[in-house]
């Protein structure tokens, strides 16, 4: 798979955020970090970030694996799905995992 460009948007109201970078998902590499209303410092802390984690925790309280995000996709996606992130380019293709039914007896 060729480099991808990613291109992660925070659409907060009070602070509107932008990420770009370019990946290689072959090689896990990530190149030409571009922020743009976010600290640098804070965009790089937030990338060894992703690189750790192994599951996506989303608002509706399930948690999903993503293993080797910076070499699958799908799990570079909903990490940043479930961080508050709005997608565009290549992973916009790729959208959050539907909510299970809860077990009987739970409380939402």
């Amino acid at each position: 798979m060729p480099k991808t460009h990613v291109i992660a948007i925070d659409d907060h109201p009070r602070v509107k955020s932008r990420m770009e970078f370019d990946i290689d998902f072959e090689t896990g590499e990530i190149s030409g970090l571009q922020v743009e209303g976010l600290n640098p410092e804070y965009a790089d802390r937030e990338r060894r970030d992703l690189a750790t984690r192994d599951m996506a925790y989303f608002p509706w309280q399930q948690a999903y694996p993503t293993p080797e995000p910076f070499r699958r996709p799908k799990s570079l996606a909903w990490l940043l799905l479930s961080r508050g992130w709005v997608l565009q380019g290549d992973l916009s293709r790729i959208h959050p995992p539907k909510p299970g039914r809860l077990p009987p007896g739970a409380i939402s």
